[in-house]
């Protein structure tokens, strides 16, 4: 049996080891796509937070059809989202300390210290259409297999590879290399 299905019924009956589970399983892997949607760590951990917030508050009303994670994925860009439409900002992702990303010493050797290669391949994702954006992210920076990014982006299988393909090649024109992988 499936271990999502077995911790939701546990979260369900109300089992706070199967809800402290749940969270490790997947907390850094949705709080690491917070962070590459919004560049913030602060704002990625709260919205990550919320993610799981309203997982739980939903709990009743949730229908297991799979893997969980692709629901998180789903809440967790919805809330992204929200925070520019609410804070009325550019999808623009800081590339460095300076621009306020509100990092403790400690975590900012975890995301701090990009090198000039990496803040070119950022504005360069920057470049690309959010649709491509996006698939790129889950694809290449979450490690995704095409399936899940096709339930959790609502698109089929063909489409999520075209995106790929074509952000691959709009990638290796702004950056200039032949082989992009």
């Amino acid at each position: 049996m499936d271990e999502d299905f077995l911790l939701v019924l546990g979260i369900r009956n109300g089992r706070e080891d199967a809800a402290e589970r749940f969270v490790r399983k997947y907390y850094s892997e949705i709080l690491n796509y917070c962070f590459a949607k919004t560049g913030d760590f602060m704002q990625a951990e709260d919205i990550t937070q919320q993610t799981f917030l309203n997982f739980f508050k939903g709990i009743g009303r949730y229908e297991h059809r799979g893997k969980a994670k692709n629901f998180l994925y789903v809440t967790a860009g919805n809330l992204c989202k929200n925070f520019y439409e609410q804070k009325g900002r550019s999808k623009e992702i800081p590339l460095s300390e300076e621009e306020g990303n509100g990092l403790t010493d400690e975590r900012s050797r975890d995301f701090a210290g990009e090198t000039a290669e990496k803040i070119s391949i950022r504005e360069a994702l920057l470049q690309l259409p959010d649709e491509q954006r996006e698939a790129v992210l889950l694809y290449y920076f979450q490690e995704l297999k095409i399936k899940e990014i096709s339930a959790i982006l609502g698109q089929t299988q063909s489409n999520i590879k075209y995106r790929l393909k074509a952000a691959k090649e709009k990638l290796k024109e702004i950056l200039g290399k032949e082989d992009f992988t």
